[in-house]
């Protein structure tokens, strides 16, 4: 069975929510080969994955940035305690 890139590359994030995946390992274990796929071939993949589950893909909330080391999803504890803020009272 053919599972899609984009596919693999969200289940990765998910087994490891709350904790960053460092670019190498990203490249190394989603595509499949001994040298991986390529600097660019993940950034695509990042920004059609957060087009499909983002409300706002350019502020996305599920798939973060770890700028000079990799990605991540925050674990849940963190996703719940920044979609539920209550509204100011004032």
């Amino acid at each position: 069975m053919n599972i899609p890139t984009t596919f693999r590359l969200l289940a990765r994030l998910v087994r490891n929510a709350g904790r960053v995946v460092a670019h190498a390992e990203l490249l190394r274990e989603v595509w499949d080969c001994s040298d991986g796929g390529t600097p660019a071939q993940l950034k695509n993949c990042i920004k059609r994955l957060r087009q499909k589950i983002e409300s706002d893909p350019k502020r996305p909330r599920y798939v973060l940035t770890a700028y000079g080391h990799g990605y991540f999803m925050p674990n849940h504890a963190e996703a719940e305690s920044t979609n539920n803020i209550a509204p100011s009272e004032n």
